[in-house]
């Protein structure tokens, strides 16, 4: 038999670090919505770059965006996984107590 065993608590942290994380990508997501690069941005010697920078804008929120919410489902499914895992715990324990009072308590 294997013997499995996982550490409740540094899954339980890793979920809140990448929580943290997502909440500062949205953060940077609303950041970088704000960004409104005008024709006179970069003076007449670069004056070509706002309208590149603009037409990539919206593809960059939408990755930035895409991220925070990867992060945020991310969290969700490892907490969902630590649930399954002590639900899982608890049927094994009553089973294993039915099993062992049937069988007249532990040897």
């Amino acid at each position: 038999m294997t013997d499995i065993k996982l550490d409740r608590s540094a899954i339980e942290r890793h979920a809140a670090h990448l929580r943290t994380a997502s909440s500062q990508t949205y953060d940077a997501h609303a950041t970088a919505a704000g960004i409104n690069l005008g024709d006179g941005s970069f003076g007449l010697m670069c004056s070509f770059l706002p309208p590149i920078i603009n037409a990539c804008h919206p593809d960059h929120l939408g990755v930035i965006s895409s991220a925070a919410g990867l992060l945020s489902a991310t969290a969700d499914a490892l907490e969902a996984a630590l649930d399954e895992v002590g639900a899982t715990d608890e049927q094994v324990a009553t089973t294993m107590n039915r099993i062992e009072s049937r069988l007249g308590g532990a040897s």
